[in-house]
């Protein structure tokens, strides 16, 4: 269990985690480019964001604005995380009911921004369908500019759980500072867009129960079991809860409750919480909140 209170910030709309994140540098609650994002998520939030430009990477006030304005922001969020420095690699575990991402291990992903030429917009060198159905995916490295690169590992609670119990060498995940991300869409997700592509699976009360208790079990195991050398033997540097009941993808009948539980369960397994509910992105400008953190 942690000896200081573990942050946990409890955000309405995901896309401000990218605003969480910067604090938590600006804070030193985070070592730039050290940091694994484990991101619970019904969807992955890794498309390329088409409203952001090379420039908006070093003006976090513009890129936020940008994406917090873009309906495509709330899937778009990480990868600019990345590119500023403030993520330096991602797990995300998904749910029995989404595939947008196979599970697997994709390491060295390398984004950037295309030539002006071609119209400069952010994109990525995969042949996955997730980027490439997109019109984001391009064949090499080599036609990019401003380049970062990443590591993804694509799981289901079980699998990183155990996985997580050990760490071969060259393991690049586990051995640096990590932040728990948990979006409430995680246990049960609508589709407020109506979009085929997107999941859609309203859960069941016993299904919740058993996501909520498989993940604290398992999150008290790395605890006590993980490899000595894992990052996971110590709590998160920081908890973000993406609620997303506003726009429609965390069914509202139970977003309280599951807000809630997930609260309960921090602290069942990591002891103490220190929770800063932000309403409004303004107050990531509000110099007392800013202090409090």
């Amino acid at each position: 269990r942690s000896m200081r209170p573990l942050k946990v910030f409890v955000i309405e709309e995901h896309t401000e985690a990218l605003e969480v994140l910067s604090l938590a540098a600006r804070r030193k609650l985070i070592r730039v480019n050290d940091c694994t994002f484990v991101h619970l998520d019904s969807h992955p939030d890794l498309s390329c964001f088409e409203g952001v430009g090379r420039e908006h990477i070093k003006d976090r006030v513009e890129l936020c604005h940008r994406l917090r304005n873009s309906e495509d922001g709330i899937s778009s969020f990480i990868l600019p995380s990345i590119a500023m420095g403030l993520l330096k690699n991602v797990i995300w575990i998904k749910p029995p009911w989404t595939d947008q991402i196979p599970t697997g291990e994709y390491n060295n992903l390398t984004f950037g921004f295309k030539d002006e030429t071609k119209g400069g917009q952010m994109a990525i060198a995969t042949d996955l369908s997730y980027w490439f159905d997109d019109g984001n995916a391009v064949v090499s490295d080599s036609e990019l500019t401003d380049t970062t690169f990443f590591d993804l590992r694509v799981q289901s609670v079980e699998d990183w759980l155990l996985s997580a119990k050990s760490v071969p060498p060259g393991d690049t995940f586990h051995r640096g500072e990590w932040v728990l991300d948990i979006c409430l869409d995680y246990f049960s997700c609508a589709n407020p867009l109506q979009e085929p592509d997107l999941p859609d699976h309203v859960s069941t009360a016993e299904e919740i129960a058993l996501m909520l208790q498989t993940l604290r079990d398992g999150l008290s195991s790395l605890l006590l079991h993980s490899h000595t050398d894992s990052a996971l033997r110590r709590p998160p540097s920081l908890c973000i809860i993406a609620r997303s009941e506003q726009d429609g993808f965390t069914p509202g009948e139970v977003a309280a409750g599951l807000e809630s539980s997930v609260l309960a369960l921090l602290n069942e397994v990591y002891g103490e919480t220190k929770v800063y509910n932000v309403p409004s992105f303004e107050l990531f400008y509000d110099t007392d909140f800013i202090r409090s953190v």
